[in-house]
């Protein structure tokens, strides 16, 4: 069988028909992947934008966090070293008047003196020091002043 030109037309046209067919569909294909590969940079674009405002926020905040500490930090080393001073004059302060025949007992302290006054005198004296003559409240205070007393007056009398 022999084909006419015409049928062979009718092929040709067919098959070019075809072709732009499948150049039309891999043309459109192309487009849509670019299309989709730019909603995809865009979308990544847009998460990445807000996590980072996210984190920008986070970092401001971790920031003023860090300023307050480290100003609390430079407060507390202050106070220690004004606390610090204050119990070192006090230390000094002690020692002063242990030297002086004073006993720190029980967070009381006490002068012992060695003049021989009446009790009104006596407690004249003490009100002029800022303080009081002696009361007495249990055992161990009496025996604590007892044992001061009696090495005040060793003292005393080796000195004499």
């Amino acid at each position: 069988m022999a084909k006419s030109r015409s049928d062979e037309d009718g092929e040709t046209s067919a098959a070019a028909s075809d072709r732009n067919l499948f150049k039309l569909v891999a043309v459109s294909f192309g487009l849509l992947c670019i299309t989709q590969a730019a909603l995809n940079v865009s979308l990544r674009l847009i998460l990445y934008t807000k996590d980072s405002s996210k984190l920008e926020m986070e970092l401001v905040q971790l920031q003023s966090s860090y300023r307050n500490l480290t100003e609390e930090q430079d407060q507390l080393k202050e106070q220690l070293e004004h606390v610090t001073n204050e119990r070192n004059d006090l230390q000094r302060k002690l020692q002063v008047l242990q030297s002086q025949w004073c006993i720190y007992f029980g967070g009381s302290l006490y002068y012992i003196s060695v003049e021989e006054e009446s009790w009104q005198q006596s407690r004249e004296d003490c009100l002029q020091k800022g303080a009081d003559l002696i009361i007495i409240n249990n055992r161990e205070e009496q025996v604590c002043v007892c044992l001061c007393v009696r090495e005040k007056k060793l003292n005393d009398m080796s000195t004499k």
